[in-house]
């Protein structure tokens, strides 16, 4: 660390960032500002979007296949808990069994709802507003 050796630029390096809940955005922290504060303009200017959010959807892991996985437009099978697309929904058309689940990308979670990925900080969905998951549960619809 900048600490550890005395570095006498650790202000211009330290460089710190939080991400938008609503759009997934990044947005610059600058130091001694509070986060949700930062937020708040950021929410109001304008370019804050929902979409921008939906536009990162998982794909279908089946190879070669680049549908998204949307709500209506997707299905978790019932023998190999993966998520595939509705041309990949039947056991012979995904290799079920073989296919490993797309993982999430780290620091976010799936709403079972209506499958958006959301940063994990968020404590329900950017697009329907469901509960984060718990443990060991779904998502519920507040």
């Amino acid at each position: 660390t900048y600490e550890s050796h005395g570095c006498t630029a650790v202000t211009t390096k330290d460089k710190r960032a939080i991400v938008c809940p609503i759009c997934g955005d990044s947005i610059k922290l600058p130091e001694g500002m509070d986060p949700n504060v930062i937020w708040q303009a950021h929410s109001r200017n304008g370019r804050c979007n929902a979409e921008k959010l939906q536009a990162k959807k998982r794909k279908c892991p089946v190879q070669g296949c680049k549908d998204k996985l949307t709500t209506s437009g997707s299905i978790v099978c019932a023998k190999c808990k993966v998520r595939v697309c509705m041309k990949h929904r039947y056991v012979e058309a995904h290799q079920c069994g073989t296919l490993k689940p797309t993982p999430l990308p780290d620091g976010q979670w799936e709403c079972s709802q209506c499958t958006l990925l959301n940063p994990s900080a968020s404590a329900s969905c950017g697009a329907c507003r469901a509960a984060k998951p718990s443990e060991g549960g779904g998502c519920v619809v507040q």
